[in-house]
């Protein structure tokens, strides 16, 4: 065996894998802009058409050894993508098998089918514990998904073909089962990581978009404060000389009813500046300790009756969902908006979910949702999350980005665009909580509302005024 065509059959399979795994990464980031997952079928077809590539590109080729990377990729395709993936990666590379024929078809065959199963097991055990994938449990499932298949197969051909059996070197068997785990490590480990980076990007930008909405709505919040004031106190002297222009003239019904006019209208706006100065300084009111899934629950009634029998409104309230301490007007006014502004985006029809559960964070998902928080408004505890899901005609990603913000509407008429959305951020911000949102055009939206869950110690964690 040549020392030099093992390393250049080694050299250019690795320039396959890396070539796979930049494929793999142009598919994820061009699904990412358009906002859609990848496919399964697509990434399972990827899978096997990598499998025959490999094939075809053997990485050692001689009289008595014959090796590529198919094992290697199609457990794979089962560890990183689960059983389905695996199941649609095999049809390619097994047509490709049986098209070559020969003595080997069986256990070329069963070098393709046993990866794909083991690796698919070893995605489910993991995903029933809830555990990451990482780099030693990747190096643990490709020395099992390299070793085990071929050690059955071997114990086949020693049981069903020992004449073979004996022509089969134990250097070779070593290199057949080495290979197969070094190239199922190195390809697992290139496209976890991959995966890793993609997503450590994604939430660095979208942290940094909450940081830079959080730092806006602070400076929306002062310069609304400043202007309701000045608009509060002119129209003060408007309404007060209109008052005393109607004292003035009694016996003149044309000075009375202009007055009256303007009285009204300034009365008009006096409102809206109030609602402006609520928005700019919202204060903290009546805080209770309850418990998140019974504040959800108990709002049910009020929005069937809102809504319509048109709307089904579900509700699904976890038990272990956690007690918060808020201001119980305060947070149905905010779901109350949500759910009508669900209602609307569903024309009135459709299904609204409000579920309450306990909050799963990771650090990287906390880290993002606290950008723009300063230290000292930061729960270090656990989070209640109370969710609202419609059926909706969905937002555009330039749609979320302006989503809170005062007088922004995604409605064709923007008469009546205000200060709903904007609010509803504000007072999840006033209970020291984090509010997001997840939207695709044509699939609806979901409002995700994090509430700082009170500790079994203290049933009483600060809030803001």
């Amino acid at each position: 065996m040549n020392a030099l065509d093992i390393v250049r059959g080694v050299l250019v399979n690795l320039l396959f894998l890396l070539g796979f795994v930049t494929l793999c990464a142009l598919l994820r980031e061009g699904a990412e802009r358009r906002r859609r997952a990848v496919s399964v079928w697509r990434t399972g077809l990827l899978f096997g058409a990598m499998a025959v590539v490999t094939m075809l590109v053997p990485s050692i080729s001689t009289v008595d050894l014959i090796f590529d990377t198919r094992a290697a990729v199609i457990g794979t395709a089962g560890l990183i993508g689960g059983p389905l993936t695996a199941l649609i990666s095999l049809p390619l590379p097994i047509l490709y098998r049986i098209g070559i024929g020969g003595f080997g078809v069986i256990p070329g065959l069963c070098e393709l089918v046993l990866p794909g199963l083991l690796g698919a097991a070893c995605h489910v055990v993991l995903a029933r514990r809830g555990a990451a994938l990482t780099l030693p449990r990747i190096l643990a499932a490709s020395v099992g998904v390299g070793a085990i298949p071929h050690l059955l197969i071997f114990v086949f051909i020693v049981t069903f073909a020992p004449q073979h059996a004996a022509d089969i070197e134990t250097g070779n068997l070593l290199i057949i089962v080495g290979g197969t785990v070094v190239a199922m490590a190195l390809l697992s480990a290139l496209i976890v990581l991959e995966k890793n980076h993609s997503l450590a990007m994604s939430n660095l930008a979208d942290a940094e978009r909450r940081m830079l909405h959080s730092q806006k709505m602070a400076a929306i919040g002062q310069f609304a404060r400043r202007v309701a004031h000045d608009i509060v106190n002119t129209l003060t002297v408007v309404n007060g000389n209109a008052e005393f222009a109607k004292q003035m003239s009694p016996e003149n019904a044309t000075v009375q009813a202009l007055m009256d006019e303007i009285i009204a209208e300034t009365g008009r706006m006096s409102n809206r500046s109030c609602d402006l100065l609520a928005f700019a300084q919202p204060e903290s009111g009546n805080a209770l300790t309850l418990d998140s899934g019974r504040l959800v629950a108990g709002i049910r009634p009020m929005l069937v009756s809102a809504l319509g029998s048109d709307v089904d409104v579900v509700v699904e309230a976890d038990p272990d969902a956690g007690r918060v301490k808020v201001d119980p007007a305060r947070i149905e006014q905010a779901l109350i908006h949500l759910a009508v502004n669900g209602a609307e985006a569903m024309s009135k029809r459709g299904q609204l979910t409000l579920r309450a559960a306990r909050a799963d964070l990771s650090e990287q998902e906390r880290q993002r949702l606290e950008a723009g928080t300063l230290p000292r408004d930061r729960h270090a505890g656990d989070f209640a999350l109370i969710t609202v899901t419609d059926t909706g005609c969905g937002m555009t990603s330039d749609e979320l980005s302006h989503i809170f913000e005062p007088f922004y509407s995604t409605k064709t008429a923007r008469s009546n665009a205000g200060l709903g959305l904007a609010t509803v951020y504000n007072i999840v911000k006033l209970h020291n909580g984090h509010i997001d949102v997840q939207s695709q055009p044509g699939h609806g939206t979901t409002f995700l509302i994090y509430l700082p869950a009170c500790p079994p110690t203290d049933p009483h964690p600060p809030i803001s005024s």
